[in-house]
């Protein structure tokens, strides 16, 4: 699961893109909605995230995705989504935190610990006044 914040002056998204969300282009869906309503720069930032050295995937899920999306392989059975996500948002820029959720003890992973914990992200607005 990936945590994609994209921003322009006037604009902000929150988006989740998982696998399904990465097939479904839902990023690039939401980049274009946001171009409709501003013609300002659009900039990424995806949070803390299984990173494509822990994401372990059955084989056919792997090549489900390795197949339309290519970025997203490395190793066999692993996925890089966000090395996919980069490329699907060719021409904006995305800046990745680099925090593996699965490594780092701070952040909740299922797959690491499979237990019922949470997590939230906040992302703090300061709208601008128009005087």
């Amino acid at each position: 699961m990936h945590a994609l914040l994209l921003y322009s002056k006037n604009v902000v998204a929150a988006v989740h893109v998982g696998r399904k969300g990465l097939l479904n282009e839902v990023a690039l869906k939401t980049v274009e909605k946001m171009k409709t309503l501003s013609s300002e720069q659009i900039t990424g930032v995806v949070g803390p995230h299984i990173c494509g050295d822990c994401y372990e995937v059955d084989e056919q899920m792997a090549t489900q995705i390795h197949q339309t999306h290519p970025a997203t392989g490395g190793k066999k059975n692993y996925l890089n989504l966000f090395a996919g996500l980069k490329k699907q948002l060719a021409g904006i820029p995305v800046e990745n935190m680099n925090i593996c959720t699965m490594e780092n003890q701070r952040y909740f992973s299922y797959r690491a610990r499979k237990d019922d914990a949470r997590q939230v992200g906040l992302s703090p607005y300061e709208s601008q006044s128009r005087n």
